[in-house]
């Protein structure tokens, strides 16, 4: 078993600095640049962005000085070597929200190894929680161990920003009849969070279940470790396991939330 002691530490002490320097920021006028991400697409970058990563990233060249570090506003390169313990970052999940000063946002953080995640944490930006697992199936609110929660009506957060993304209109076509599906045919009530906090607050019951098109690794990689530790089920869109190289994520809390939503989509 790897002793993953450090990154326990390591969790806690960003989460405090991360919320304090997101704290300092509220002070002042954000910064908003846009990339390019295809024609008539693009992508916000914020001051707070830049410096949420550059935070991180120097505590883990301070921690970890062999780890390598993949994160969304600084890595030109998106392959992981699984030889090399790699951290993925997302320093703001949820710009577009932020940057209109919508708290509904998250910083994710995890260590990929040997082709796996082994350990992840999500900072909650507005409820300064924030939400980790080493593994063990076992996730924690800040310090303590995460409880059970049960709904009677399964909330699934569906990507609807994600989907302004999508390469082209057939998977436009089919994640609308997917959308109208949920809706009409089965008991479950879909909601979009506008980033992907609402997948770590389905590893600790808020949530039952998200789907997600086209997600970079950092959109997904934390919130689907806190959910195989909290004993749900994932797979890509086409129902394949999920990896680091899958395409699109369909997950849940419950295997009969899961079959349903799959099913659905797969006969959109």
């Amino acid at each position: 078993m790897i002793n993953l002691q450090k990154e326990k530490e390591f969790f806690k002490k960003v989460s405090s600095l991360v919320f304090n320097l997101l704290s300092s920021f509220e002070q002042k006028t954000l910064t908003i640049r846009y990339k390019q991400i295809r024609r008539a697409a693009l992508d916000p970058v914020t001051s707070s962005d830049i410096a949420v990563e550059n935070l991180l990233s120097r505590e883990i060249i301070k921690l970890f000085p062999t780890d390598k570090i993949l994160g969304e506003e600084s890595s030109s390169k998106l392959t992981i070597d699984p030889k090399v313990r790699t951290w993925i970052i997302d320093p703001i999940c949820g710009t577009i929200n932020y940057a209109r000063g919508i708290k509904n946002s998250c910083t994710n953080i995890a260590l990929a190894y040997e082709g796996n995640i082994i350990a992840a944490c999500v900072l909650d930006h507005a409820r300064k929680e924030f939400i980790w697992s080493t593994g063990n199936k076992a996730v924690y609110i800040n310090g303590s161990l995460a409880q059970e929660i049960n709904h009677p009506t399964p909330l699934i957060d569906v990507d609807l920003g994600g989907s302004y993304y999508a390469k082209d209109e057939k998977t436009k076509r089919k994640y609308t009849n997917f959308l109208y599906r949920i809706l009409t045919e089965i008991n479950c009530m879909p909601v979009s969070y506008n980033t992907s906090l609402g997948f770590a607050y389905t590893a600790v019951g808020k949530l039952d279940g998200y789907f997600v098109i086209s997600p970079h690794v950092w959109d997904v990689a934390a919130a689907n470790f806190l959910l195989i530790q909290s004993g749900g089920i994932m797979s890509d869109i086409s129902g394949k396991p999920w990896n680091l190289n899958s395409v699109g994520v369909l997950a849940a809390r419950d295997k009969a939330v899961h079959k349903k939503l799959l099913n659905l989509y797969l006969n959109s």
